[in-house]
């Protein structure tokens, strides 16, 4: 990461913002995977291993355009504490397709149409 200089009062908004939950900031290695899946609206969407939440936030943003009957999400994330995480961080967010599990065997999470669509396994 380069080094930054910004203003502090700068940096304590920055802060502030995301404490509130109004943005979330996020590492370019972990945006790239989630563009590269070119995830649709109404597409079922399992993400195996979700904690900290920012990869299932910005997947979250591509399925907001979707309908009642359209995409899920199931972020999966095994350790409790890690998937409360995961909870706590999209409490902001359009959550009526996102669900958080913490199975071990994720071979029977389907949508159902029976299919996953995309499978994010970072």
């Amino acid at each position: 990461m380069l080094p930054c200089r910004l203003d502090p009062k700068v940096k304590s908004f920055i802060a502030a913002g995301q404490a509130l939950g109004v943005w979330h900031r996020q590492e370019w290695a972990s945006m790239l995977p989630v563009l590269a899946l070119e995830v649709k609206p109404d597409e079922t969407v399992l993400d195996l291993c979700a904690s900290p939440g920012s990869k299932t936030l910005q997947l979250l943003e591509y399925q907001s355009g979707a309908s009642v009957d359209g995409g899920l999400l199931v972020a999966n994330e095994l350790s409790r504490s890690r998937a409360l995480v995961v909870a706590q961080r999209s409490r902001r967010a359009d959550r009526r397709s996102l669900l958080v599990s913490r199975r071990e065997e994720t071979k029977q999470m389907e949508d159902k149409r029976g299919r996953i669509h995309r499978l994010l396994s970072w």
